[in-house]
Parts: structure tokens; sequence; C-alpha cells
């Protein structure tokens, strides 16, 4: 399922495979077979402003266009390449052995990894196939000198060009993170194994998404038509200033600070007769005594048009805690203030199945919020008695959170979630759900608007719509800057 991802979100197929038999599969193919050679080994080359030419071991030459190393680890090609480099940019060639590269070698039956990280820390992973398949109690569980006594037969494999496998071994590395792994087995088999996949499959885009190109050929059209689309833009090492981002986001907090600080004095009224629940609530539900009692018409108005105000934000929160993109970022996990929302930058959906969102989780978020939120609090005021209409609010209007939360769960349970398909085959399958959220909140909103705007006695302060709009014209930046908005 990775690769597959990998091939539909950069239009190219992924796969490792020998050289041998890369080159048995272009014998086969349509192409001229007079292109073809087998068994010659580059040892020089030559270019000029009309191609380059090949030289090999056995005296043969050939011209092309571009030369291209496949050559494997002791790779002729990259030296030949380094040297040219070397001669229009002396050192350029230095930033190979800087903090961050990885070696990876693969050949039958094992494979290597090895990189070094900051403070020149040597990590490296050595993996070889088993003698037989092994299923739950039967896997073998290795003590820290059976795996170094395991490792000797490929002390001499070659894990860089220059570095052999012994002369990275000898650390203790290795056990700690056994022994880790073991201690989490649990969490690694509930939490972790079943998101890794997409989450190496968005390192692996990264990494690939701003390859290089050669400028004078033109842009094949699978680059640009992919799931993520070719960009230079993106990427490792491309992120944006999150910093910068939270400077921009910095003026909806000083809004919501204005406004909290220019409210009048909450009404200081004790309730009693209903246990340690009200003792919890009490502050929240005396603050609606007036506006449910009559006694407030004005503010009876202003508390609906506030509440009308609130279906928008939640519908708008419970998406993006289900967009791809968001996962373990903090509009994930509490996606409660803008301010916050707004750290996550547009480079985490530039693949089209990480601006999806769960299937099963939009095509519930309407009836959630009707249930959890609009009956509550339509209840709350047309329901006959105060005392029913504060235990309404107190009880099931103030913490429709959790309802919400529940009832997501419950009717999950009776819709189809197609996400792994879909985020393959389909990444806009859920646009026509996300589409009549959109439109039920903004139908909401707008009936909202009309009530207050012929009910109140005077217009509302522009301002209140300040921190609203600021935050639009802000995403909308995010879409011209990224390319997604002919805008000018």
């Amino acid at each position: 399922m990775t690769l597959e991802l990998i091939t539909f979100s950069l239009g190219y197929p992924l796969a490792f495979l020998q050289r041998c038999d890369l080159l048995k599969v272009l014998a086969g193919s349509p192409l001229d077979q007079n292109k073809i050679h087998c068994s010659k080994r580059v040892v020089g080359a030559n270019s000029s402003e009309s191609g380059i030419t090949v030289q090999c071991q056995d005296g043969s030459e050939f011209m092309g266009d571009v030369l291209v190393g496949a050559d494997g680890i002791h790779s002729a090609v990259r030296g030949i390449m380094q040297a040219h480099i070397e001669r229009f940019a002396p050192g350029a060639t230095e930033k190979d052995m800087n903090t961050g590269i990885q070696h990876r070698s693969y050949a039958k039956d094992f494979s290597t990894v090895s990189f070094v990280t900051e403070g020149g820390k040597l990590f490296w992973f050595l993996f070889s196939k088993l003698d037989k398949k092994y299923y739950g109690k039967d896997i073998p569980r290795y003590k820290p000198e059976d795996a170094e006594q395991a490792s000797e037969a490929f002390f001499n494999i070659n894990m860089t060009d220059t570095i052999k496998y012994e002369e990275g071994s000898g650390s203790n590395v290795q056990c700690f993170i056994c022994h880790v792994s073991n201690v989490l087995k649990d969490f690694h088999g509930i939490y972790a194994t079943p998101n890794l996949g997409d989450l190496t499959t968005g390192e692996q885009c990264n990494l690939m998404v701003g390859a290089e190109r050669v400028d004078f050929l033109p842009m094949p059209e699978k680059s640009l038509t992919a799931t993520m689309p070719w960009s230079q833009k993106v990427g490792v090492g491309k992120q944006e200033n999150k910093c910068l981002r939270a400077f921009y986001a910095l003026p909806v907090l000083l809004l919501a600070h204005f406004a909290a600080t220019n409210n009048d004095t909450m009404l200081d009224l004790k309730v009693s007769g209903y246990g340690w629940l009200y003792k919890i609530l009490s502050t929240l539900v005396s603050g609606f005594i007036p506006v449910l009692s009559g006694f407030e018409a004005v503010e009876r108005v202003q508390t609906i048009g506030l509440l009308g105000d609130l279906i928008p934000i939640q519908a708008i929160f419970m998406i993006e805690a289900a967009r791809r993109g968001n996962f373990i970022t903090i509009a994930h996990l509490l996606p409660l203030f803008f301010a916050i929302l707004y750290q996550t930058p547009l480079e985490n959906y530039h693949a089209a199945d990480n601006r999806m969102t769960q299937i099963g989780k939009v095509k519930i978020i309407i009836p959630t919020i009707l249930l959890s939120y609009i009956l509550p609090s339509i209840a709350m005021f047309t329901v006959p008695g105060l005392s029913t209409r504060l235990w309404i609010n107190g009880v099931f209007r103030q913490p429709f959170p959790i309802y919400a939360r529940v009832i997501q769960l419950i009717l999950g349970r009776f819709v189809r979630d197609t996400t792994e398909i879909d985020r393959i085959q389909n990444p806009e399958a859920d646009m026509r759900y996300l589409r009549r959220i959109y439109a039920f909140a903004a139908v909401v909103a707008a009936i909202k608007g009309l009530y207050t705007r012929f009910n109140l006695p005077g217009y509302l302060p522009s301002a209140t719509s300040c921190a609203g709009l600021y935050w639009i014209l802000i995403h909308f930046m995010d879409l011209k800057v990224a390319g997604k908005l002919n805008a000018r």
C-alpha cells in the first residue's frame, strides 16, 4: 500500500531491483535494442555542448544527452560527476560528507542503512533474512550476544564505498533500541504501526517531490498532474518558518484578548440544591439566568446569535481534526484556537491525500452537530420552566464537546469509511461531504445574521467580524503563495 501511494502521489512507481533484472526488462521492451549495451563498465566521460561521450573499459565509446549513474555502491559515474563539478566549483562536492547524509546498500537476503546525526554520532542498521517465517510466540528473541554473533558473517560487506560493516559495529546503541522496542511493543502495535506507513510515505515523497530536473527537456505531464505535483518550493528543507506564521496569527489572539477584557462584569450568583454537578457548572449556568428567564430581550437575541456563530466554528474544528495532513499536529489533537490552527502550514497539504479528511468522520459531522449542540440549544430556550432550562444548559449544552465525541463514536459504527481506498484512487472523495458541511454552516450563519439584524435595536459593531475576516485573509495569502490562487 505504501509503494502504491507513492506511485499515485508522485506519478512514478518506486521499486527496488537488481540492475541485471532491469537490463532484462529493457532488453525485452520495444526500445531500440541497439541502445542497450550489456557487460560494459564506464571508466570515463567527456562532456561538450552537443552532449556527453562515455568511455568503457573495453575501449568502446557511446554518445548521449544525459549521463545517469546507476552503477551501485562503488559508482564510477558518481566519481566522474564529482570530478566534473570540482573543475567548475571547487569544494562543492564536500557537502556529500555533511551530517544527514544517508547510505543504503541492498544485497541478496540482507540490506544496511547508515547515517550520521548531529554531534558526529553514527547510526547503522543491518537487516538480514531469517531461515523461515515466524509467527506469534514463535518469533525468536535475541540477546545482545546473539546479535553480535549473527552479525559477524556480514563484517566484510560495504555500507558505503569506503566503510565496511565491521568498522561501524561495536556500539551498544542497537541493544538499547531493541530493548525499547520490546518494552513498547504493545504501544507500537496499537498506535504507532497503523500510522507509520503513511508517515514513511510522506517522508519519501517529501524527499522526491522537489527533485532536480533537466531544464532543456519538457516537463513530463505526469509530474504535474499527480496528487503531489512536482515543485521545488516544497519538500525537505523548504518548510515555512513557524515563528513567522505565529506572528501572522498574533492579531487573532490580540482581538480575542481585547474582547475578553472589555466584557461587562459577570453576574455573581450562587446556585445550590443540585449537588456536586452544579458546583462545577454554577458559574456557566448562572450566566444564562437573565437570558433564559426572559429578563433581557436584547441579551437573549445576542446570546442566540453567539450560539449560532459557534456552529460554523464547531464544523471547522471537526473537519480539521479529521484532516489527514493534521495528523500528530496541534490542529489534530486540540483545534481550539484559530491562531493555533494556522500553525499547520499549507505545505502539509501539498499531497492530495494529506488535504483529504477521514471519510467516515466527515460523513457524520452534520448529524453530530445537530444532536450534540443544536438540539440542546433549541431546547434550552423553548422548554417551559426556568429550572428545566438551566438544567438542560448545565447538563447537556455546556459539555456538548463530550457528547459530540460520544455521538461520533456511535454514529461512526454505522457508516463506511473508504479513506484507505480513496486516498489513492480518489483523493477528492470527501469533497461532496465537505461542501455539504460548509453549506450547512453558511446557511446557519446567514439565518443567525438575519435574525440578529432584524431583532436588535442597533447595529452590531463591525469589530465583531474582524477576527474572522483576518483569519480568512491570511489563509488566502497562503493559497496565493502556494500558487493555488490566480487572484492578483
